[in-house]
């Protein structure tokens, strides 16, 4: 166990809860300014970081270092394929798409990111942009970074042993702990703004079932099951609770998109496809580069792309050390296939069942409906299931399904805290677990107790500041990794 990551975790945690307990209100109001600084100011950083990382994973994929395995030459993969992509998708994405699925479709048909001939198209064009390879490049590389330290070099699976040494070893000391004590800060914050998102959705699918008023009194209640559910699935491992949650998860969700398709309008949902994706693809290299200057609108790219590329990146050392984690015996070339490029057609393929979908029912009533209909993050799925046979069904599936996201997401969060604050052990004690699996819930139940999600904007804000050193960090990762792949170490 290293105490001093944990406790210099826990410093940080409890500042942020005291403060947020004291004053509230001035705390997302710091933080909304210096989000929108670091946004307005290394906006273009992120976007090449993206691009760059994504067009590293291709090449190295391609390249003669494609056959490299993560691990030794005989090491055989520990899951199968199917959950293999199962949990990593589970920890990726999860309940983000669930909340955003038919929401963000919706708010860009409200409120255009850009002039286009097709709204529609325009609007999957950016959703597709938002959750594409760009979101799995980051996690891509800093697990396959990660895996080839870890199982090939023999190292332990932290960021700090992918960073190049430097001579001064008090200099040395300080800078690999720091590295680490952020991963741990960012991957913290990360999963409880994310578990308190994905409550607060689930307490307004059952309000709306039940009509019921105690919204943010059973986002609590949700929370307190959730995450003794995830603490039990994570000290069983993942070979046992996690793996067999995330197969779980892929199953019902994809029983859910195909239902969603076959009582639908299946030209919509072609169409969104099609030319969302063709408009996606030929429009990819300049999105990625463009913070206004090459036809974008300028706050548009800042206020929402530039927040996706720091959201992702900041996820992307917890999300990035599980990945690796289930990784060991797979080649690069099958690592970012099965990362990068597998899980991008998936998403591409949800969001264009209820993205098309929504879409098709928004441009056929948008007079009857008001303006921003289908934009609440907590409800706009449940509000477009009951234009939907089954709609009741559908709910409790929805419910069902953003419980399970969530646990694996906790599940695979206090797993890789434990083993980011025990040096980087594969297989952390179950005295770590336990901590990490109480002090999840525990701050996330705080937050909303202060006020609602107020807070957890706040922690938002927070994970998105610590994105900025931690692109930092990657850039150096990326240029060490690759001196040390060519020098075959």
């Amino acid at each position: 166990m290293d105490k001093r990551v944990i406790s210099g975790a826990l410093v940080v945690g409890i500042s942020f809860v005291l403060a947020g307990i004291w004053q509230p209100a001035t705390l997302l109001e710091l933080t909304d300014h210096l989000n929108q600084v670091i946004r307005y100011n290394f906006g273009l950083f992120y976007l090449v970081l993206g691009l760059l990382l994504v067009v590293f994973c291709i090449w190295v994929a391609m390249s003669k270092y494609g056959h490299v395995k993560l691990g030794d030459a005989d090491d055989k993969p520990e899951y199968s394929r199917l959950s293999w992509i199962s949990m990593l998708y589970s920890a990726g994405m999860g309940a983000g798409l669930l909340q955003r699925g038919v929401q963000e479709p919706s708010y860009f048909f409200w409120y255009p990111p850009s002039e286009a001939v097709s709204v529609t198209t325009n609007a999957m064009k950016y959703v597709f942009f938002h959750w594409g390879l760009t979101a799995w490049g980051f996690y891509a590389f800093f697990g396959l970074v990660i895996g080839y330290y870890q199982f090939r070099l023999k190292q332990p699976a932290l960021t700090s042993t992918a960073l190049p040494k430097i001579n001064s070893p008090r200099i040395q000391k300080y800078f690999k702990s720091g590295a680490d004590l952020l991963a741990v800060i960012a991957t913290l914050f990360g999963v409880t703004a994310s578990l308190g998102l994905g409550t607060m959705q689930i307490a307004g699918g059952i309000s709306q079932l039940y009509e019921l008023d105690s919204f943010n009194s059973l986002a609590i209640v949700m929370i307190i099951l959730l995450g003794t559910i995830s603490l039990l699935s994570a000290m069983s491992g993942i070979t046992k609770g996690i793996k067999w949650l995330s197969n779980i998860n892929m199953t019902v969700a994809l029983a859910l998109m195909l239902f969603v398709l076959l009582v639908g309008n299946k030209q919509a949902v072609f169409g969104a496809f099609a030319e969302g994706t063709i408009a996606y693809v030929s429009d990819f290299f300049r999105l990625s580069i463009d913070t206004g200057f090459l036809g974008s609108d300028y706050n548009f790219v800042h206020d929402w792309t530039v927040f996706y590329w720091a959201f992702w990146l900041a996820w992307a050392p917890f999300t990035g050390v599980f990945i690796a984690r289930i990784s060991k015996g797979r080649t690069i070339r099958e690592y970012v296939f099965g990362v990068l490029l597998l899980p991008t057609i998936g998403t591409l393929v949800w969001f264009a069942i209820f993205g098309g979908n929504i879409l098709n029912i928004l441009d056929a009533k948008s007079l009857q409906l008001e303006q921003g209909a289908f934009t609440n993050l907590y409800t706009s799925m449940f509000e477009f299931f009951q234009y939907l046979p089954f709609s009741e069904a559908l709910n409790l599936i929805t419910v069902f399904l953003l419980c399970t996201f969530l646990i694996t997401s906790i599940d695979s969060a206090t797993f890789v805290l434990g083993m980011m604050s025990s040096r980087g052990v594969n297989n952390p004690s179950g005295k770590v677990k336990l901590l990490w699996g109480i002090i999840i819930p525990a701050v996330t139940i705080i937050c909303i107790y202060i006020s609602g999600d107020e807070v957890l904007k706040t922690m938002s804000n927070l994970l998105v500041i610590a994105a900025l050193p931690l692109g930092f960090l990657m850039t150096i990762m990326l240029f060490d990794f690759v001196k040390k792949i060519r020098k075959g170490k």
